[in-house]
């Protein structure tokens, strides 16, 4: 019997390898949405902070633009112009016929805007300060000294002057400058607005961006105008932070990027304001960007591993659903190998629709033909040798080989039964073919053969010897009395004892005879020895 053979457990390779399938799958499936997710994420906050800056960058435009919008339109007002270019000195200002409707229509121009602290104008020659609440102009006031009044020599358009702290209302400001020309073409004067910026914090504070998010607001020389509330920034130049980033907003550009900002790296989003030339920056902490990959990478891992179990889950479930029948056929493997072939494989494996239930009928299909071999094997054993076997196909070696032993054990059958037959009848010379058949049953015709040589030599010689004795020509011992073994041997023997009494015989009535010729009557046979004689005749 066969030993059995020590494997590990098909069920534990089916598992382990699919597990680690399931698992290189998910790592790298973990490992290449951290990656696009991660570039997704930075994507998304590089998007959403220019989205924020250029939506801060609007509001922020708009507010400007519409002041600029008024300033424009005062450049049209012929009152304007007309008592700017007529107006020669100081002392002629506040007399000048135009100067209480110019006055109050500088009022009127400041009440359609809550956000304006001073609606003004000056005449270049008078250099007086015409404001909507008359406010005297001290002389002092040197228009051609005004920076803003050289910046509009040099512009000769609408502009806005970098904010400043208004000395009378303590609130930051901004000028926004137009000149009135004269007939020649030259700048004769300028109109204006003053426009408090108390607006642009709220625009910039009602913008959140995440947790740690916020904005911030510099101008075109990178001076923080605005920096969440921190007074102290505004005391910064935005170079002093990063040159790279400083320099593009600082020209006008429009993009992202990343800084360092109160120790801590940041994601920029920034945009430039048309009108002024300034702009907005949208920033928001690296650590709440981090903080979304983190949360990101925890669901691809809480993903994973359900995912992970789930296909341990269902792996188990392949594997046995493949190991249990394959040991349930492994025990009827070695059950047939015990010589049990009446183990049954359960037929719900039989039914079922895989390669599985291929297997599981193939095998039943092999334990009933080696029962019917077993079958065909004991009729055989019985000496029933009129049974069919039928093979399944050419390559069908067992069933072929049965019906050869029929086939062979009946012409052996026959073959003997021919050499009995011919015995019965008194025919020992009858010999079967030995050489019509092979191996084992060649031996069987040649001992059947051999047998009857050994039966019918001895009885030859004695016939040949008797017939010799019955007609008087046999004189001679049969010769090597010896080589006859047994019974054979007996009668070979005791043959030749006969022929010896006959002889002897033969011998005392010779001599008797042969006295009486010669006339001596007193002559007579050795009773005694005739009578030893006749006693081993008689034995014969």
């Amino acid at each position: 019997m066969n030993q059995p053979i020590k494997s590990k457990s098909l069920n534990k390779k089916i598992m382990l390898s699919i597990s680690l399938i399931a698992l290189t799958t998910f790592i790298l499936v973990g490992l290449i949405f951290n990656h696009f997710s991660k570039n997704i994420i930075i994507d998304s906050t590089y998007s959403k902070l220019s989205m924020e800056a250029k939506l801060a960058s609007s509001e922020i435009n708009e507010f400007l633009s519409n002041s600029k919008v008024l300033v424009e339109q005062m450049t049209t007002n012929e009152q304007f112009i007309s008592y700017i270019n007529s107006v020669k000195t100081r002392e002629e200002t506040k007399i000048h016929p135009l100067y209480k409707d110019v006055v109050a229509s500088l009022a009127r121009i400041k009440k359609t805007n809550d956000n304006l602290a001073l609606v003004w104008l000056v005449p270049r020659k008078s250099s007086y300060l015409v404001t909507d609440d008359e406010w005297d102009s001290p002389l002092t006031f040197v228009v051609e000294e005004r920076p803003w009044f050289k910046t509009l020599l040099e512009k000769r358009s609408v502009f806005f002057t970098e904010p400043y702290l208004d000395t009378v209302t303590g609130k930051m400001v901004l000028s926004v400058v137009a000149p009135i020309f004269d007939e020649k073409n030259e700048i004769s004067g300028a109109v204006a607005i003053d426009l408090m910026l108390d607006q642009l914090p709220s625009i910039l504070n009602n913008i959140k961006i995440g947790e740690s998010g916020y904005v911030f607001l510099i101008n075109k020389e990178g001076d923080f105008l605005f920096y969440n509330n921190d007074e102290e920034m505004l005391d910064k130049n935005i170079m002093e932070i990063s040159e790279d980033i400083g320099n593009k907003m600082i020209i006008g550009e429009t993009g992202t990027g990343q800084l360092s900002l109160d120790d801590e790296t940041k994601f920029i989003g920034y945009s430039n304001i048309p009108s002024s030339g300034w702009s907005v920056g949208a920033v928001i902490n690296e650590k709440e960007f981090m903080n979304q990959i983190s949360f990101m990478n925890s669901i691809v891992f809480a993903v994973c591993l359900i995912g992970i179990l789930l296909f341990a889950i269902f792996s188990l479930r392949i594997s046995l659903s493949i190991t249990k029948p394959l040991r349930k056929a492994i025990e009827q493997c070695n059950e047939i190998e015990k010589g049990n072939i009446t183990y049954i494989i359960d037929d719900k494996y039989v039914k079922r629709k895989d390669e599985i239930g291929i297997l599981a009928h193939a095998f039943k299909g092999m334990t009933s033909n080696i029962q019917m071999q077993a079958d065909h094997a004991k009729n055989i054993a019985e000496g029933n040798l009129s049974i069919i076997v039928d093979p399944k196909s050419d390559e069908d070696v067992l069933n072929i080989s049965l019906n050869q032993i029929i086939y062979e054990l009946r012409r052996l059958t026959e073959e003997s039964n021919m050499i009995s037959q011919a015995a019965i009848e008194g025919n020992l010379k009858v010999r079967g073919d030995a050489d019509k058949f092979k191996g084992g049953y060649f031996d069987i015709i040649s001992g059947m053969n051999k047998t009857l040589d050994a039966i019918s030599k001895p009885l030859e010689v004695g016939i040949e010897f008797i017939i010799g004795l019955a007609d008087g020509t046999q004189m001679e011992y049969i010769p090597d009395a010896d080589n006859y073994k047994g019974y054979y041997g007996e009668l070979i023997t005791n043959l030749n004892s006969v022929l010896e009494s006959l002889l002897g015989m033969l011998n005392e009535v010779s001599n008797l005879t042969r006295g009486s010729l010669e006339g001596n009557l007193k002559s007579r046979a050795d009773i005694s020895k005739l009578m030893v004689d006749m006693q081993k005749l008689l034995k014969v």
